[in-house]
């Protein structure tokens, strides 16, 4: 495999440490980083027709991130694009504790916008301050639903313990810290007691969530940070996953919910096919258009609990049609909702 170095920069960058000021440049930068240490081995003409500038600017960011931060940035010859030649992080931002909450719970704010004309505007300031969230955080923003309106939503247990287990969540990954709480299942509808290895913090669907090693259940593991109680440091300490990828974890899931991976079959009426061809649900979407202007959406899904949920909430405009168990899964909920309906109400 043949290798060579980026071109050198300018006499002098070595000695001006850290991002630049312009700040398209520096985005640019760390989402260039994003890529490259996922191992997507992209090309400076990739790179350039993804972020609409000249191959040249794409050139003088790497330039940028190998003189001013030190990536060991090489090129693959064979594949034509570049890699790391060795493990490497990129020195963003150090946030105080204080500023990691201030992040979580602004985000159920900026939340109100979704639905509104302003959507695009705040989806690419989001997606912008995305690069700057340490790499154990997450926040799912994307989803766009329809509301006409604010949403006002606070994120679910916020000026409960929240705050307080947010504080030892974010030091708990810091410290690589191991914390013990008594847990709320609503599923089962009981508490248990958990040892967690905390390795990120996801935000959605206006609650916080943390993905951590379980002790009980020896496996990683979601958990809503709400739910949790008396929520303490043990004064153990574990060794983070280095192969943990929040990408990876949560991979094909719907949302949260992690499962077994389904192939899903869905029929969607004129009327509501007009608004689900409007944005890409999942990653895995392929949508089929039908003579009498139907819809045939297809998704492969792990967990299906969310998606079956989002399904019922068009009522007989959606019909499963596969997988099979599904569909009578669909028309079981079906008959039980008609018998629901059909009781005098009193």
């Amino acid at each position: 495999m043949g290798r060579a170095r980026v071109s050198s920069a300018q006499k002098g960058e070595e000695d001006r440490p850290g991002l630049p000021e312009d700040r398209s440049a520096a985005l640019r930068m760390m989402s260039i980083h994003r890529e490259i240490a996922r191992g997507a081995r992209p090309s400076v003409k990739k790179l350039a027709e993804e972020h609409e500038v000249s191959a040249r600017t794409i050139q003088r960011d790497m330039e940028g991130l190998r003189d001013r931060l030190g990536a060991p940035i090489e090129y693959d010859s064979a594949r034509r694009g570049y890699f790391y030649s060795e493990k490497y992080r990129l020195p963003l931002l150090t946030l105080t504790e204080g500023e990691v909450i201030a992040l979580v719970l602004g985000a159920g704010m900026i939340s109100r916008y979704r639905g509104t004309p302003f959507h695009d505007d705040v989806r690419g300031a989001l997606n912008k301050i995305a690069h700057l969230f340490p790499e154990h955080i997450s926040a799912d923003l994307g989803t766009i639903d329809r509301i006409l309106t604010f949403d006002e939503e606070e994120i679910r247990g916020q000026g409960t313990s929240l705050e307080e287990h947010l504080v030892l969540v974010e030091r708990a990954i810091r410290d690589r810290e191991v914390l013990e709480g008594l847990y709320y299942s609503p599923g089962r509808n009981e508490h248990t007691v958990r040892q967690v290895a905390v390795h990120h913090i996801h935000i959605m669907g206006g609650a916080v969530y943390i993905v951590a090693y379980c002790y009980l259940r020896k496996d990683m593991r979601t958990f809503a940070l709400d739910r949790f109680e008396h929520l303490v440091p043990t004064g153990r300490h574990f060794r983070r996953q280095q192969d943990f990828s929040i990408e990876d974890y949560l991979g094909a899931a719907w949302g949260i919910e992690r499962g077994e991976k389904t192939k899903i079959t869905v029929r969607f009426a004129p009327l509501t096919a007009r608004f689900i061809r409007e944005r890409r649900w999942h990653p895995s979407q392929v949508l089929e258009e039908q003579p009498d202007g139907s819809l045939l959406a297809q998704f492969e899904v792990a967990g299906m609990g969310e998606l079956a949920r989002w399904i019922r909430q068009y009522g007989s405009q959606a019909e499963v049609i596969r997988p099979e168990w599904l569909r009578e899964e669909m028309r079981k909920e079906a008959f039980r909702m008609t018998d629901v309906y059909s009781r005098k109400h009193e």
